[in-house]
């Protein structure tokens, strides 16, 4: 059944899965039931410490409580109501645990004779208070009857004084009934002595009757805080019962909850043990199937190779087993590829011995080989130096050429700088205004194809100029030439990068001389301020748009730049159709607007 190496790898495979996946599964069980365990451990903690804290709070509010109801500390009052609402929150936190029936039972209980707790202590708080006062009260009227007594000058009168006053201090240490009677039994002989002695008025009447009422109303708030204290010694009582068998419970739980995961983890560590041990056994058997069905066979091969390897080619496998199984066929195979491997083994040593008489023929071959090659290489080197000669001499050519070039462009230039410079002495010498001013456009003219050889000498590249700078540069002459028009004239200049070949940036210099030139001449008369824009982009790859334009009075509506009898505009017209073999157009819209659009050819003349 299991006969490849394949079937026998899935096999194993597939137990060894099996086994990770029982013991993962019996420890991801024993994980979890041991948490479960140790949660409830840790509630059953947490509970009991809190019952604990809950008692701890219990006594500290009863003593509290004495300090209030005896005044011993000045914020006792403060401190009780403090400990009595973290009591409260504490039974309301616990209760919302949700403990068992029985302790959440008690728990009710606790919450139910708590508030007659709090309510019988605020009952006696205040019946202490309205003793307070009263007592005050019957000092005061005490005062008052002794000092009416003592003012009649009866000498009688001074023993029932004196036992009102024992009397009224025993009372008032021990609250007992027989004092209480005995000292209205004083009251009232100290009265019937002053109806003898005719002492009695209604002044002293009242003083008598006030001092017997605060006596009567004392002892019954005595008699009232007696019966309170009683029902609040057994709501006490009951309520440390409950303390005593909530703790109680809370201890016996934790003890149950701690026993349970002991049992639990004993038991639990038993099955692991168990598991572990069949898994062990399991893995043991796979690796005793792996050593008999794969390594033996496969070391029984790894022999046989290392004695080929040592020149035994004689040496084969050999295989105990089932002659299906796929590493015995592997095995069998190798010892067929062995037997052919010595079989051609014999039939190459016969090649070989043929093989070595060809080899000397080659020898003989190779060496006549190398003395054409030695030869060939000596021509190689001959020619190799009579073109380093002629690169070196065709590289100082083309410096020679260069600086020709620049040479010529700047005598080019010189010439044309002469030529407006005896355009401009001759303007200056005629009185023709007319014929001036030809002079000054035809000097202008000269003076923008001097700039384009100017910049080409000035530059690295002798072919093709900045269109960019060159119209910066020729803006600035033509504003400098026109000094006292141009003074409230602006103008701005927006130019992509381009560059133009001395056949296109001559032509384009002189268009724009003639638009700036007019622009400067009338379209702004009587010295108004204006604008002159230039714009240069590319239309599309190879085409330029060049605008140039000005927010001056305009041209005549019928104005027709292609029938234009001035010389300038017939300029213009002739250089885009005929030399640039562009497209001009004019727009009327605030002031003027000349667009061409003509081809680029890169610096490159044509021909």
């Amino acid at each position: 059944m299991f006969h490849t190496v394949n079937s026998k790898f899935y096999a194993i495979a597939g137990v060894l899965v099996f086994l990770f996946v029982l013991e993962y599964g019996i420890l991801a069980v024993f994980l979890r039931v041991q948490n479960h365990h140790t949660m409830q451990v840790e509630e059953a903690v947490v509970f009991e410490r809190d019952i604990r804290t809950l008692h701890d709070l219990f006594y500290e509010m009863r003593f509290w409580e004495k300090s209030v109801l005896l005044r011993r500390q000045p914020n006792a009052d403060k401190k009780f109501g403090i400990i009595i609402e973290q009591f409260r929150k504490r039974i309301l936190k616990i209760s919302n645990m949700q403990p068992q029936a029985s302790i959440n039972e008690k728990i009710n209980l606790i919450l139910q004779s708590l508030a007659r707790y709090e309510e019988a202590f605020n009952q006696n708080v205040q019946y202490k208070t309205d003793q307070r006062l009263n007592r005050t009260r019957i000092d005061t009227a005490y005062q008052s009857l002794t000092s009416n007594v003592l003012r009649s000058n009866q000498t009688s009168l001074l023993k029932p004084l004196f036992n009102l006053t024992h009397f009224l201090t025993t009372y008032r240490i021990d609250t007992r009934k027989s004092e209480y009677q005995a000292l209205l039994l004083v009251v009232d002989y100290i009265e019937s002595k002053l109806l003898q002695a005719r002492l009695i008025d209604p002044r002293m009447q009242g003083y008598i009757y006030n001092f017997k009422g605060l006596l009567v109303k004392d002892f019954e708030l005595e008699e009232k805080m007696n019966s309170i204290d009683q029902g609040f010694d057994v709501i006490t009582v009951h309520l440390m019962d409950l303390m005593e068998n909530i703790s109680r419970e809370a201890q016996d739980i934790l003890k149950l909850k701690l026993l349970e995961t002991g049992k639990s983890r004993e038991k639990l560590n038993k099955i692991f043990l168990v598991s572990s041990t069949l898994s062990i056994a399991v893995f043991l058997f796979i690796l005793l199937i792996i050593a008999r069905e794969i390594i033996y066979p496969i070391r029984s091969m790894a022999n046989v190779m290392k004695e080929v390897e040592n020149k035994n080619i004689l040496s084969r496998f050999e295989y105990h087993g089932n002659k299906k199984d796929e590493i015995v066929q592997l095995g069998l195979a190798f010892n067929e590829m062995l037997d052919t491997i010595q079989t051609n083994n014999e039939a190459l040593l016969s090649y070989q011995n043929a093989l070595e008489k060809k080899v000397f023929q080659l020898a003989a071959s190779e060496k006549e080989l190398k003395g054409h090659r030695e030869h060939l290489e000596r021509i190689v080197q001959h020619r190799t130096s009579d073109l380093t000669v002629a690169n070196t001499l065709l590289t100082k050519s083309l410096k020679e050429k260069d600086s020709l070039l620049k040479e010529i462009h700047h005598r080019v230039k010189n010439n044309l700088q002469i030529i407006s410079s005896l355009l401009k002495f001759q303007a200056n010498q005629t009185r023709d205004e007319q014929s001036a001013a030809l002079f000054k456009d035809s000097q202008d003219r000269i003076t923008s194809m001097a700039l384009i050889h100017q910049q080409l000498y000035e530059s690295k590249d002798l072919s093709s100029i900045d269109f960019g700078l060159y119209i910066k540069n020729l803006l600035n002459c033509l504003m400098r030439s026109y000094k006292q028009k141009s003074r409230t004239i602006r103008a701005e200049i927006d130019i992509d990068n381009i560059t133009l070949g001395i056949d296109v940036a001559i032509p384009c210099g002189l268009i724009v001389n003639e638009l700036v030139t007019n622009a400067l001449k009338y379209a702004f008369p009587a010295d108004e301020g204006g604008l002159i824009f230039i714009t240069a982009q590319w239309a599309d790859k190879d085409s330029i748009e060049l605008l140039i334009g000005d927010n001056g009075i305009g041209m005549p509506e019928n104005f027709d730049i292609r029938t234009a009898e001035t010389f300038g505009l017939q300029l213009i017209t002739g250089l885009v159709e005929h030399q640039l073999t562009g497209k001009i157009e004019f727009t009327r819209n605030i002031g003027t607007q000349i667009r061409i659009i003509f081809k680029n050819f890169s610096g490159k003349a044509r021909i």
